[in-house]
Protein backbone atom coordinates (compact mmCIF):
# COMPACT_ATOMS: atom_id res chain seq x y z
CA UNK A 1 0.00 0.00 0.00
CA UNK A 2 2.95 2.36 0.94
CA UNK A 3 5.02 2.02 -1.90
CA UNK A 4 1.66 2.21 -4.41
CA UNK A 5 0.67 5.42 -2.27
CA UNK A 6 3.86 7.14 -2.41
CA UNK A 7 4.50 6.36 -6.62
CA UNK A 8 1.16 7.83 -7.10
CA UNK A 9 1.71 11.41 -5.34
CA UNK A 10 5.32 11.29 -5.04
CA UNK A 11 7.85 12.02 -8.21
CA UNK A 12 11.24 10.52 -8.41
CA UNK A 13 12.27 14.44 -8.82
CA UNK A 14 11.48 15.17 -5.36
CA UNK A 15 13.98 15.49 -2.49
CA UNK A 16 12.52 14.46 0.62
CA UNK A 17 14.17 15.46 3.68
CA UNK A 18 13.41 15.18 7.00
CA UNK A 19 13.86 17.60 9.52
CA UNK A 20 13.68 17.69 13.36
CA UNK A 21 12.71 20.70 15.98
CA UNK A 22 16.58 21.75 16.11
CA UNK A 23 17.13 22.14 12.20
CA UNK A 24 18.87 18.07 12.28
CA UNK A 25 18.80 15.71 9.15
CA UNK A 26 16.54 12.83 9.96
CA UNK A 27 15.89 11.51 6.72
CA UNK A 28 17.66 11.95 3.31
CA UNK A 29 16.52 10.40 -0.31
CA UNK A 30 18.33 9.01 -3.58
CA UNK A 31 17.48 12.29 -5.58
CA UNK A 32 18.91 14.68 -2.32
CA UNK A 33 22.32 12.37 -2.56
CA UNK A 34 22.10 12.92 -6.62
CA UNK A 35 21.73 16.58 -6.39
CA UNK A 36 23.99 17.91 -3.16
CA UNK A 37 26.45 15.40 -4.00
CA UNK A 38 26.23 14.28 0.04
CA UNK A 39 25.75 10.92 0.83
CA UNK A 40 23.52 9.76 3.29
CA UNK A 41 25.61 9.34 6.03
CA UNK A 42 27.46 12.50 5.93
CA UNK A 43 24.40 14.90 6.37
CA UNK A 44 22.39 12.31 9.48
CA UNK A 45 21.91 14.21 12.53
CA UNK A 46 23.79 17.49 11.29
CA UNK A 47 22.18 20.56 10.79
CA UNK A 48 20.92 21.45 7.64
CA UNK A 49 22.28 25.04 7.45
CA UNK A 50 25.43 23.42 7.92
CA UNK A 51 25.04 21.18 5.42
CA UNK A 52 22.97 21.88 2.03
CA UNK A 53 22.00 25.08 3.13
CA UNK A 54 23.79 28.49 2.85
CA UNK A 55 24.27 30.52 6.26
CA UNK A 56 22.86 33.43 5.58
CA UNK A 57 19.24 31.62 4.90
CA UNK A 58 19.42 30.24 8.15
CA UNK A 59 16.80 32.70 10.13
CA UNK A 60 14.17 32.13 6.85
CA UNK A 61 14.63 28.58 7.71
CA UNK A 62 13.72 28.58 11.31
CA UNK A 63 11.45 30.65 11.07
CA UNK A 64 9.42 28.46 8.03
CA UNK A 65 9.94 25.88 10.39
CA UNK A 66 8.47 27.76 13.42
CA UNK A 67 5.08 27.99 11.67
CA UNK A 68 5.20 24.39 10.54
CA UNK A 69 5.55 23.53 13.78
CA UNK A 70 3.14 25.97 15.28
CA UNK A 71 1.09 23.90 12.70
CA UNK A 72 0.45 27.10 10.45
CA UNK A 73 0.15 26.60 6.48
CA UNK A 74 3.37 27.57 4.17
CA UNK A 75 3.11 28.17 0.94
CA UNK A 76 5.69 26.53 -1.84
CA UNK A 77 8.30 29.22 -1.74
CA UNK A 78 11.99 29.31 -3.85
CA UNK A 79 15.56 28.82 -1.76
CA UNK A 80 19.09 27.95 -2.96
CA UNK A 81 20.49 24.66 -2.22
CA UNK A 82 24.65 24.13 -1.94
CA UNK A 83 26.23 21.24 -2.86
CA UNK A 84 29.20 19.48 -1.82
CA UNK A 85 31.57 21.13 -4.53
CA UNK A 86 30.25 24.54 -3.19
CA UNK A 87 27.90 24.81 -6.18
CA UNK A 88 24.43 26.92 -5.47
CA UNK A 89 21.21 25.34 -7.12
CA UNK A 90 17.41 27.39 -6.84
CA UNK A 91 14.80 24.75 -5.68
CA UNK A 92 11.42 25.50 -4.67
CA UNK A 93 10.37 23.83 -1.64
CA UNK A 94 7.17 22.86 0.12
CA UNK A 95 7.35 22.26 4.27
CA UNK A 96 4.91 19.83 5.39
CA UNK A 97 4.80 18.44 9.35
CA UNK A 98 5.09 14.95 10.44
CA UNK A 99 2.68 14.07 13.55
CA UNK A 100 0.82 11.55 14.99
CA UNK A 101 -0.10 13.71 18.29
CA UNK A 102 2.48 16.70 18.10
CA UNK A 103 4.58 17.74 15.32
CA UNK A 104 7.82 16.66 16.35
CA UNK A 105 9.34 16.34 12.41
CA UNK A 106 9.30 18.15 9.47
CA UNK A 107 9.13 16.89 5.73
CA UNK A 108 10.67 19.27 3.49
CA UNK A 109 9.91 18.62 -0.19
CA UNK A 110 12.25 20.03 -2.82
CA UNK A 111 12.67 20.29 -6.30
CA UNK A 112 14.50 22.32 -9.18
CA UNK A 113 12.99 25.37 -10.28
CA UNK A 114 12.90 24.29 -13.60
CA UNK A 115 10.94 21.52 -12.99
CA UNK A 116 8.77 23.24 -10.41
CA UNK A 117 4.99 22.72 -11.80
CA UNK A 118 5.25 19.14 -10.52
CA UNK A 119 5.72 20.57 -6.80
CA UNK A 120 2.42 22.67 -7.61
CA UNK A 121 0.41 20.28 -8.79
CA UNK A 122 1.55 17.62 -6.02
CA UNK A 123 0.40 20.56 -3.41
CA UNK A 124 -2.85 21.08 -5.37
CA UNK A 125 -3.42 17.02 -4.59
CA UNK A 126 -2.80 17.68 -1.46
CA UNK A 127 -5.27 20.38 -1.00
CA UNK A 128 -8.04 18.13 -2.35
CA UNK A 129 -7.29 15.38 -0.01
CA UNK A 130 -7.15 17.31 2.78
CA UNK A 131 -9.83 16.23 5.61
CA UNK A 132 -12.96 18.44 6.14
CA UNK A 133 -13.32 21.20 8.54
CA UNK A 134 -15.30 18.70 10.70
CA UNK A 135 -12.36 15.82 10.17
CA UNK A 136 -9.63 19.12 11.30
CA UNK A 137 -11.74 19.89 14.52
CA UNK A 138 -11.43 16.31 16.05
CA UNK A 139 -9.52 15.65 19.36
CA UNK A 140 -5.22 16.36 18.41
CA UNK A 141 -4.63 12.49 18.68
CA UNK A 142 -6.24 10.82 15.76
CA UNK A 143 -3.72 13.20 14.62
CA UNK A 144 -3.76 15.96 11.65
CA UNK A 145 -2.80 13.97 8.56
CA UNK A 146 -5.24 11.07 9.66
CA UNK A 147 -5.95 10.73 6.00
CA UNK A 148 -4.76 7.24 4.71
CA UNK A 149 -3.41 8.44 1.76
CA UNK A 150 -0.96 11.12 2.98
CA UNK A 151 -0.39 8.79 6.24
CA UNK A 152 0.71 5.93 3.75
CA UNK A 153 3.58 8.21 2.00
CA UNK A 154 4.96 9.36 5.28
CA UNK A 155 5.11 5.79 6.75
CA UNK A 156 8.36 4.95 5.57
CA UNK A 157 9.74 8.42 7.22
CA UNK A 158 8.19 7.71 10.77
CA UNK A 159 8.80 3.88 10.70
CA UNK A 160 12.55 4.70 10.60
CA UNK A 161 12.58 7.29 13.04
CA UNK A 162 10.32 5.50 15.91
CA UNK A 163 12.54 2.56 15.06
CA UNK A 164 16.10 5.21 15.94
CA UNK A 165 14.35 6.50 18.97
CA UNK A 166 13.50 2.81 20.12
CA UNK A 167 16.85 2.17 20.02
CA UNK A 168 18.50 5.32 21.34
CA UNK A 169 16.18 4.68 24.56
CA UNK A 170 17.70 0.80 24.53
CA UNK A 171 20.78 2.26 24.49
CA UNK A 172 20.19 4.39 27.32
CA UNK A 173 18.93 1.92 29.66
CA UNK A 174 21.78 0.16 28.79
CA UNK A 175 23.64 3.09 29.95
CA UNK A 176 22.26 3.43 33.00
CA UNK A 177 22.73 0.10 34.21
CA UNK A 178 26.82 0.42 33.58
CA UNK A 179 26.66 3.52 35.55
CA UNK A 180 24.91 1.95 38.26
CA UNK A 181 27.62 -0.54 37.99
CA UNK A 182 30.36 2.12 38.05
CA UNK A 183 29.32 3.74 41.00
CA UNK A 184 29.63 0.24 43.01
CA UNK A 185 33.14 -0.06 41.43
CA UNK A 186 33.91 3.38 42.68
CA UNK A 187 33.04 2.52 46.14
CA UNK A 188 34.96 -0.53 46.17
CA UNK A 189 38.19 1.13 44.74
CA UNK A 190 37.92 3.87 46.95
CA UNK A 191 37.71 1.68 50.18
CA UNK A 192 41.05 -0.19 48.51
CA UNK A 193 42.64 3.02 48.06
CA UNK A 194 42.37 3.98 51.43
CA UNK A 195 44.10 0.85 52.52
CA UNK A 196 46.62 1.00 50.21
CA UNK A 197 47.31 4.86 51.68
CA UNK A 198 47.45 3.50 55.09
CA UNK A 199 50.11 0.40 53.64
CA UNK A 200 51.85 3.24 51.76
CA UNK A 201 52.86 4.65 55.34
CA UNK A 202 53.77 2.45 56.48
CA UNK A 203 55.91 1.36 53.95
CA UNK A 204 57.39 4.69 53.70
CA UNK A 205 58.02 4.16 57.59
CA UNK A 206 60.06 1.07 56.54
CA UNK A 207 61.28 2.26 53.80
CA UNK A 208 62.64 5.79 55.80
CA UNK A 209 64.28 3.12 58.30
CA UNK A 210 65.90 1.01 55.71
CA UNK A 211 67.30 3.51 53.67
CA UNK A 212 69.04 4.72 56.95
CA UNK A 213 70.51 1.57 57.46
CA UNK A 214 71.18 1.04 53.52
CA UNK A 215 72.76 3.77 52.91
CA UNK A 216 75.35 4.02 54.80
CA UNK A 217 76.59 0.73 53.59
CA UNK A 218 75.86 1.92 49.43
CA UNK A 219 77.41 4.55 50.11
CA UNK A 220 80.87 2.37 50.55
CA UNK A 221 79.64 0.55 48.02
CA UNK A 222 79.32 3.68 45.28
CA UNK A 223 82.65 4.83 46.24
CA UNK A 224 84.50 1.32 45.69
CA UNK A 225 81.51 0.92 42.15
CA UNK A 226 82.63 4.80 41.09
CA UNK A 227 86.24 3.72 40.97
CA UNK A 228 85.94 0.69 39.01
CA UNK A 229 83.58 2.93 36.90
CA UNK A 230 86.38 4.71 36.14
CA UNK A 231 88.51 1.62 35.35
CA UNK A 232 85.90 0.44 33.23
CA UNK A 233 85.36 3.52 31.38
CA UNK A 234 88.78 3.68 30.58
CA UNK A 235 89.20 0.11 29.60
CA UNK A 236 86.24 0.77 27.22
CA UNK A 237 88.13 3.53 25.78
CA UNK A 238 90.96 1.66 25.34
CA UNK A 239 88.64 -0.92 23.59
CA UNK A 240 87.04 1.78 20.99
CA UNK A 241 90.85 2.77 19.78
CA UNK A 242 91.68 -1.03 19.73
CA UNK A 243 88.25 -1.45 17.29
CA UNK A 244 89.17 2.14 15.21
CA UNK A 245 92.89 0.75 14.94
CA UNK A 246 91.15 -2.53 13.40
CA UNK A 247 88.86 -0.78 11.37
CA UNK A 248 91.80 1.05 9.99
CA UNK A 249 94.20 -1.90 9.34
CA UNK A 250 90.82 -3.11 7.79
CA UNK A 251 90.76 -0.07 5.30
CA UNK A 252 94.82 -0.05 4.77
CA UNK A 253 94.25 -3.85 3.47
CA UNK A 254 91.37 -2.45 1.06
CA UNK A 255 93.36 -0.15 0.23
CA UNK A 256 96.46 -1.98 -0.78
CA UNK A 257 94.45 -4.60 -2.60
CA UNK A 258 92.71 -1.56 -4.38
CA UNK A 259 96.45 -0.07 -4.98
CA UNK A 260 97.68 -3.63 -6.28
CA UNK A 261 95.05 -3.96 -8.78
CA UNK A 262 95.59 -0.09 -9.39
CA UNK A 263 99.25 -1.06 -9.89
CA UNK A 264 98.63 -4.00 -12.14
CA UNK A 265 96.44 -1.70 -14.49
CA UNK A 266 99.58 0.95 -14.75
CA UNK A 267 101.70 -2.04 -15.71
CA UNK A 268 99.27 -2.92 -18.49
CA UNK A 269 98.77 0.76 -19.53
CA UNK A 270 102.69 1.36 -19.22
CA UNK A 271 103.02 -1.48 -21.91
CA UNK A 272 99.98 -0.35 -24.10
CA UNK A 273 101.97 3.32 -23.85
CA UNK A 274 104.93 2.12 -24.60
CA UNK A 275 103.71 0.27 -27.83
CA UNK A 276 102.04 3.33 -28.84
CA UNK A 277 105.45 5.56 -28.16
CA UNK A 278 107.08 2.87 -30.86
CA UNK A 279 103.97 3.48 -33.37
CA UNK A 280 104.24 7.08 -33.02
CA UNK A 281 107.70 6.84 -33.55
CA UNK A 282 107.96 4.79 -36.52
CA UNK A 283 104.69 6.67 -38.31
CA UNK A 284 106.56 9.80 -37.17
CA UNK A 285 109.66 8.91 -39.52
CA UNK A 286 106.94 7.56 -42.28
CA UNK A 287 105.33 11.13 -41.89
CA UNK A 288 109.02 13.14 -41.73
CA UNK A 289 109.99 10.90 -45.12
CA UNK A 290 106.17 11.55 -46.77
CA UNK A 291 107.35 15.51 -46.16
CA UNK A 292 110.50 15.45 -47.48
CA UNK A 293 108.85 13.52 -51.19
CA UNK A 294 105.98 16.02 -50.82
CA UNK A 295 108.20 18.97 -50.62
CA UNK A 296 110.19 17.56 -53.85
CA UNK A 297 106.92 17.02 -55.52
CA UNK A 298 105.93 20.92 -54.48
CA UNK A 299 109.16 21.60 -56.58
CA UNK A 300 108.91 19.60 -59.19
CA UNK A 301 105.53 20.71 -59.54
CA UNK A 302 105.99 24.22 -59.01
CA UNK A 303 108.71 23.96 -62.05
CA UNK A 304 105.98 22.21 -64.48
CA UNK A 305 104.00 24.53 -63.50
CA UNK A 306 106.34 27.03 -64.71
CA UNK A 307 107.45 25.21 -68.25
CA UNK A 308 103.48 24.80 -68.77
CA UNK A 309 103.01 28.29 -68.28
CA UNK A 310 106.18 29.51 -70.95
CA UNK A 311 105.04 26.86 -73.29
CA UNK A 312 101.35 28.19 -73.51
CA UNK A 313 102.92 31.60 -74.23
CA UNK A 314 104.72 30.22 -76.74
CA UNK A 315 101.40 27.89 -78.37
CA UNK A 316 99.39 31.49 -77.54
CA UNK A 317 102.10 33.17 -79.74
CA UNK A 318 102.24 30.48 -82.76
CA UNK A 319 97.84 30.62 -82.53
CA UNK A 320 98.15 34.31 -83.30
CA UNK A 321 101.05 34.03 -86.34
CA UNK A 322 98.99 31.05 -87.48
CA UNK A 323 95.84 33.02 -87.56
CA UNK A 324 97.48 36.05 -89.04
CA UNK A 325 98.69 34.07 -91.69
CA UNK A 326 94.76 32.21 -92.20
CA UNK A 327 93.94 35.67 -93.18
CA UNK A 328 96.90 36.31 -95.21
CA UNK A 329 95.56 33.28 -97.05
CA UNK A 330 92.30 34.59 -97.25
CA UNK A 331 93.13 37.52 -98.23
CA UNK A 332 95.44 35.74 -101.19
CA UNK A 333 92.29 33.52 -102.33
CA UNK A 334 90.44 36.05 -103.07
CA UNK A 335 92.82 37.97 -105.20
CA UNK A 336 93.30 34.91 -106.70
CA UNK A 337 89.64 34.44 -107.44
CA UNK A 338 89.34 37.69 -109.08
CA UNK A 339 92.35 37.52 -111.10
CA UNK A 340 91.14 34.04 -112.06
CA UNK A 341 87.86 36.15 -112.83
CA UNK A 342 89.88 39.18 -115.61
CA UNK A 343 91.64 36.58 -117.24
CA UNK A 344 88.77 34.17 -118.28
CA UNK A 345 87.09 37.47 -119.22
CA UNK A 346 90.37 38.82 -120.98
CA UNK A 347 90.71 34.84 -122.60
CA UNK A 348 86.88 35.27 -124.05
CA UNK A 349 88.02 38.98 -125.54
CA UNK A 350 89.40 38.65 -129.01
CA UNK A 351 93.66 38.53 -127.96
CA UNK A 352 96.79 38.98 -130.30
CA UNK A 353 99.70 36.11 -130.33
CA UNK A 354 101.54 38.13 -127.95
CA UNK A 355 98.83 38.46 -125.58
CA UNK A 356 97.95 34.99 -125.33
CA UNK A 357 101.61 34.10 -125.10
CA UNK A 358 101.88 36.71 -121.81
CA UNK A 359 98.86 35.21 -120.86
CA UNK A 360 99.65 31.87 -120.37
CA UNK A 361 102.91 32.43 -118.68
CA UNK A 362 100.55 34.65 -116.00
CA UNK A 363 98.57 31.71 -115.95
CA UNK A 364 101.69 29.17 -115.07
CA UNK A 365 103.09 31.71 -112.90
CA UNK A 366 99.57 32.06 -111.27
CA UNK A 367 99.43 28.43 -111.36
CA UNK A 368 102.98 28.06 -108.91
CA UNK A 369 101.64 30.40 -106.60
CA UNK A 370 98.89 28.54 -106.10
CA UNK A 371 100.32 25.73 -105.13
CA UNK A 372 103.02 26.94 -103.39
CA UNK A 373 99.84 28.71 -101.23
CA UNK A 374 98.15 25.66 -101.07
CA UNK A 375 101.61 24.20 -99.80
CA UNK A 376 101.66 26.53 -97.53
CA UNK A 377 98.44 26.16 -96.19
CA UNK A 378 99.07 22.45 -96.00
CA UNK A 379 102.03 23.18 -93.71
CA UNK A 380 99.62 25.93 -91.60
CA UNK A 381 97.48 22.91 -91.03
CA UNK A 382 99.68 20.42 -90.05
CA UNK A 383 101.12 23.16 -87.41
CA UNK A 384 97.64 23.67 -86.10
CA UNK A 385 96.83 20.01 -85.34
CA UNK A 386 100.41 19.50 -83.56
CA UNK A 387 99.39 22.46 -81.54
CA UNK A 388 95.99 21.27 -81.07
CA UNK A 389 97.48 17.88 -80.08
CA UNK A 390 100.23 19.67 -77.53
CA UNK A 391 97.10 21.41 -76.23
CA UNK A 392 95.06 18.54 -75.06
CA UNK A 393 98.19 17.07 -73.95
CA UNK A 394 99.34 19.93 -71.78
CA UNK A 395 95.53 20.22 -70.48
CA UNK A 396 96.15 16.36 -69.17
CA UNK A 397 99.25 17.25 -67.30
CA UNK A 398 97.73 20.24 -65.98
CA UNK A 399 94.47 17.79 -64.43
CA UNK A 400 97.37 15.37 -63.60
CA UNK A 401 98.96 18.07 -61.78
CA UNK A 402 95.75 19.56 -60.08
CA UNK A 403 94.60 15.92 -58.94
CA UNK A 404 98.54 15.69 -57.01
CA UNK A 405 97.92 18.97 -55.56
CA UNK A 406 94.65 17.61 -54.11
CA UNK A 407 96.60 14.63 -52.78
CA UNK A 408 99.20 17.02 -51.11
CA UNK A 409 96.86 18.70 -49.66
CA UNK A 410 94.98 15.67 -48.04
CA UNK A 411 98.29 14.31 -47.25
CA UNK A 412 98.53 18.10 -44.99
CA UNK A 413 95.26 17.26 -43.49
CA UNK A 414 96.56 13.66 -42.22
CA UNK A 415 99.97 15.23 -40.74
CA UNK A 416 98.51 18.01 -38.73
CA UNK A 417 95.74 15.33 -37.37
CA UNK A 418 98.75 12.87 -36.63
CA UNK A 419 100.68 16.09 -35.15
CA UNK A 420 97.47 16.62 -32.79
CA UNK A 421 96.84 12.94 -32.16
CA UNK A 422 100.62 13.26 -31.14
CA UNK A 423 100.10 15.43 -28.66
CA UNK A 424 97.18 14.10 -26.94
CA UNK A 425 99.65 11.04 -26.33
CA UNK A 426 101.96 12.81 -25.00
CA UNK A 427 99.63 14.99 -22.44
CA UNK A 428 97.72 11.89 -21.57
CA UNK A 429 101.65 10.36 -20.70
CA UNK A 430 102.33 12.82 -18.86
CA UNK A 431 98.89 12.93 -16.87
CA UNK A 432 100.00 9.04 -15.93
CA UNK A 433 103.30 10.03 -15.13
CA UNK A 434 101.83 12.22 -12.56
CA UNK A 435 99.57 9.33 -11.35
CA UNK A 436 102.20 6.75 -11.10
CA UNK A 437 104.30 8.96 -8.83
CA UNK A 438 101.48 9.61 -6.72
CA UNK A 439 100.56 6.27 -6.07
CA UNK A 440 103.75 5.95 -5.22
CA UNK A 441 104.10 8.55 -2.77
CA UNK A 442 100.58 7.10 -1.23
CA UNK A 443 102.60 3.28 -1.38
CA UNK A 444 105.67 4.86 0.82
CA UNK A 445 103.04 6.35 2.94
CA UNK A 446 100.98 3.04 3.64
CA UNK A 447 104.35 0.92 4.17
CA UNK A 448 104.80 3.58 6.99
CA UNK A 449 101.90 3.36 8.00
CA UNK A 450 101.32 -0.16 8.45
CA UNK A 451 105.11 -0.42 10.15
CA UNK A 452 103.28 1.86 12.92
CA UNK A 453 100.36 -0.50 13.01
CA UNK A 454 102.35 -3.42 13.67
CA UNK A 455 103.61 -1.27 16.42
CA UNK A 456 100.31 -0.19 17.59
CA UNK A 457 98.92 -4.15 17.42
CA UNK A 458 101.66 -5.16 19.79
CA UNK A 459 100.46 -2.04 22.18
CA UNK A 460 97.05 -3.43 22.04
CA UNK A 461 97.86 -6.78 22.76
CA UNK A 462 99.83 -5.89 25.85
CA UNK A 463 96.36 -3.85 26.68
CA UNK A 464 94.05 -6.78 25.97
CA UNK A 465 95.86 -9.02 28.12
CA UNK A 466 95.55 -6.32 31.07
CA UNK A 467 91.66 -6.01 30.47
CA UNK A 468 91.55 -9.39 30.63
CA UNK A 469 92.40 -9.41 34.21
CA UNK A 470 90.57 -6.67 35.12
CA UNK A 471 87.39 -8.07 33.29
CA UNK A 472 87.97 -11.37 35.50
CA UNK A 473 88.46 -9.25 38.81
CA UNK A 474 85.03 -7.17 37.69
CA UNK A 475 83.16 -10.33 37.05
CA UNK A 476 83.99 -11.52 40.63
CA UNK A 477 83.04 -8.47 42.16
CA UNK A 478 79.70 -7.76 40.42
CA UNK A 479 78.64 -11.42 41.53
CA UNK A 480 79.69 -10.84 45.33
CA UNK A 481 77.45 -7.82 45.02
CA UNK A 482 74.57 -9.27 43.27
CA UNK A 483 74.17 -11.93 46.20
CA UNK A 484 74.99 -9.33 48.89
CA UNK A 485 71.98 -7.49 47.17
CA UNK A 486 69.73 -10.46 46.81
CA UNK A 487 70.33 -11.22 50.54
CA UNK A 488 69.81 -7.73 52.04
CA UNK A 489 66.57 -8.26 50.22
CA UNK A 490 65.34 -11.41 51.16
CA UNK A 491 65.88 -9.85 54.54
CA UNK A 492 64.03 -6.60 54.26
CA UNK A 493 60.58 -8.06 52.31
CA UNK A 494 60.27 -11.53 54.18
CA UNK A 495 56.72 -11.56 55.87
CA UNK A 496 56.79 -10.11 59.16
CA UNK A 497 54.66 -12.54 62.10
CA UNK A 498 52.47 -9.13 63.14
CA UNK A 499 52.52 -5.26 61.57
CA UNK A 500 53.32 -3.98 64.88
CA UNK A 501 57.02 -5.65 64.83
CA UNK A 502 59.64 -3.45 63.92
CA UNK A 503 61.90 -4.17 60.27
CA UNK A 504 64.79 -6.07 60.57
CA UNK A 505 68.37 -4.47 60.10
CA UNK A 506 69.94 -5.47 57.00
CA UNK A 507 73.31 -7.31 57.75
CA UNK A 508 75.57 -6.74 55.38
CA UNK A 509 78.73 -8.65 55.42
CA UNK A 510 81.90 -6.84 55.85
CA UNK A 511 84.29 -8.99 54.75
CA UNK A 512 86.92 -8.03 52.66
CA UNK A 513 86.96 -8.49 49.02
CA UNK A 514 89.94 -10.49 47.56
CA UNK A 515 91.34 -7.77 45.05
CA UNK A 516 93.38 -9.21 41.75
CA UNK A 517 97.07 -7.70 41.75
CA UNK A 518 97.26 -5.99 38.46
CA UNK A 519 99.75 -5.54 36.07
CA UNK A 520 102.01 -2.35 37.90
CA UNK A 521 103.91 -1.85 34.56
CA UNK A 522 103.21 1.50 33.07
CA UNK A 523 101.11 0.77 29.68
CA UNK A 524 102.27 2.69 27.16
CA UNK A 525 99.90 5.80 26.24
CA UNK A 526 98.32 5.85 22.68
CA UNK A 527 97.99 9.05 21.54
CA UNK A 528 94.59 10.41 19.18
CA UNK A 529 96.48 11.90 16.53
CA UNK A 530 98.44 7.92 16.11
CA UNK A 531 94.64 6.38 16.03
CA UNK A 532 93.35 8.64 13.81
CA UNK A 533 95.90 8.53 11.10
Amino acid sequence: MGGSNRNRFFSKDFMIIGIDKEGNVTAFNNKSEKLTGYRKAEVLHKKIWDTILPIEYKEQWMNYSKKVFSQKPIEVFEAPLLTKTGKKISILWKLMPIATGTVRDICTLGIEKTKGKKLIRFTKKLEKHKPSKQLMEKPKTEGLLDNDRILAMFAELRDSLIMERELIDGQWIKLREYADLLDELNKTLFEEKNRLIKDEVELKNKKERFNQIFQREIEKFNLEIKEKKQLLEKLQDKEKTFEKLQQKVEDIEELRNSLEKLSEELDKREQKINEKELKIKQEKRLLDKINIELKKKRHDLKEREVNLLKKEEALSKTRRELDEKERELTNLRIKLDRERQELEQRLKQPVNSKDKSYVKKEILRWKQRVEKLRKREHELKEQLRKTRVNERQLKKKLLQNMDGLKRLEELERMLNEEKTARERLHKELEMKDQIIRRFEEREKELLYKTQELERKEKLVEEYEKDLIAREEYLNELAAKLSKEKEEIESRIFTPQSSRGEQPIEPHISAEPIDKPVYNTTPTPSINESTIHE
